[in-house]
């Protein structure tokens, strides 16, 4: 059984991350779920516009996937839904959602719209036997990176 915390809850404020639960403490600005995120986002050092966006997703639709919108886990990383942040834009950290590691993986360095239709193809080959048509990913270059100033584009 765990010890009750020293630090009395903050019951008369609300997070600033979800606006939902109530403060994790009188010391923290967040929830205890929120409050996971925000170290998880401060050790990879996020830009701020980065954590506002993400801040106003969750305030928006809670912890849920933005691919699947399946519940994420905050706890196990073990878990196939546990809370990762995709960039948007791969590699670009500037913008950044939370999504389920599995979402994550599978979408690799697919933007968005490249994310959906190769699912929505795959789907269909599985479902009505269609032919798969995906093109390459613009930011496909994670085995073989692109080189700068290189003669051979």
């Amino acid at each position: 059984m765990p010890k009750p915390s020293k630090i009395p809850l903050a019951k008369d404020k609300t997070c600033e991350g979800c606006h939902r639960r109530p403060r994790w403490s009188i010391k923290s600005k967040y929830c205890q779920k929120c409050s996971k995120s925000y170290q998880r986002m401060r050790n990879k050092g996020y830009p701020p516009e980065a954590v506002q966006g993400f801040w106003d997703y969750i305030d928006k639709y809670d912890y849920v996937c933005a691919y699947t919108q399946m519940a994420l886990d905050l706890d196990d990383p073990k878990s196939s839904r546990y809370m990762v942040f995709d960039h948007v834009v791969p590699g670009d950290p500037r913008k950044i959602v939370p999504c389920t590691a599995l979402a994550n993986t599978m979408k690799t360095d697919m933007l968005v719209d490249e994310f959906k239709d190769a699912v929505c193809q795959i789907a269909d080959h599985f479902r009505l036997g269609k032919p798969v048509n995906i093109k390459d990913p613009v930011h496909w270059y994670r085995l073989f990176p692109k080189k700068t100033g290189s003669s051979d584009d």
